[in-house]
Formats: C-alpha cells, sequence, structure tokens
C-alpha cells in the first residue's frame, strides 16, 4: 500500500498548495515546508489538479442548487398568486397564474433524471396515468411479469 502523501498531511497544506498554483518552484515550497522537492512536486502533479477538480464539481453542484431553490421559488409564488387572485375574485388573473404554475411545475418536472431502461420508462409512464391507489398492484404485476 502507497504511503500517504506527506504534502497533503503538513499542517500548512493549504499555504503549499497556494504556492504552487502561484507558480512558485517545488524547491522553493520544499524548503519552506520542510519538505522534500520530489513530495512537493508529486503532490502539485497528483493531487492539485483532484482538488481544483473536485471544487468545480462542487462549485457546480452548488450552483445548480440555487438555480433549482429559485425554480422552486417561482413556482411557489406563481401558487401563491393563484391563491391571491381566487381570493380577489379575479378570475382572469387567477387563470394565468394558474397557467404559470403548471409551467413552472412542468420545468420541474423535466429536470428529473430521465429512465435508463425500458422498465424505467414504463413505470414513468404508468406512474402518470395510473391512479396511486392502483400503483402498487400494478408494480407487483409488473415484477410478476419479470419487468
Amino acid at each position: 500500500m502507497p504511503r500517504p502523501c506527506s504534502v497533503c498531511l503538513h499542517v500548512d497544506r493549504d499555504r503549499i498548495d497556494r504556492d504552487l498554483v502561484d507558480g512558485k518552484t517545488a524547491l522553493e515550497v520544499a524548503g519552506n515546508a520542510g519538505l522534500s522537492r520530489s513530495a512537493v512536486d508529486r503532490h502539485g502533479r497528483d493531487h492539485i489538479p483532484q482538488s481544483i477538480a473536485k471544487a468545480r464539481d462542487i462549485a457546480e453542484i452548488a450552483r445548480g442548487d440555487g438555480l433549482l431553490a429559485h425554480a422552486v421559488g417561482l413556482t411557489e409564488r406563481a401558487a401563491r398568486m393563484v391563491d391571491d387572485a381566487e381570493e380577489a375574485g379575479d378570475r382572469k388573473m387567477a387563470l394565468v397564474a394558474l397557467r404559470e404554475t403548471r409551467e413552472c411545475l412542468r420545468f420541474l418536472d423535466s429536470l428529473r433524471p430521465q429512465p435508463d431502461s425500458e422498465r424505467d420508462r414504463l413505470v414513468a409512464i404508468l406512474g402518470r396515468v395510473v391512479e396511486p391507489a392502483d400503483r402498487v398492484r400494478v408494480a407487483d404485476a409488473l415484477e410478476r411479469a419479470g419487468l
């Protein structure tokens, strides 16, 4: 089993990583941190790119979460507008807000992962057309049929 990276375990790892990203040489960084040049060189080659890729993935997830929260917020806002318009007796505005709510819900539904297998596609279709009370019975029938 390979030894753990001495740079990754170092108390000043964040500073070492920044120094390497800033373009300091492995020899200079190693001397400042009390590490070997080869360890710093390996760390810069093998671990910093991984850290940057992970950070990019995390940033993209956070961005996606923010966009999803915004879309959910718009949906909730449109639904409140339906309630407000109905309460005010404004049927035209209620209808407009209801259509907007429907579009928001369609958009949110489009964000769900698409089914991969034939069975997943069949289950997704049946989930839309079969009444909730009958879904367990249909799922059992699919299971018995080997789907």
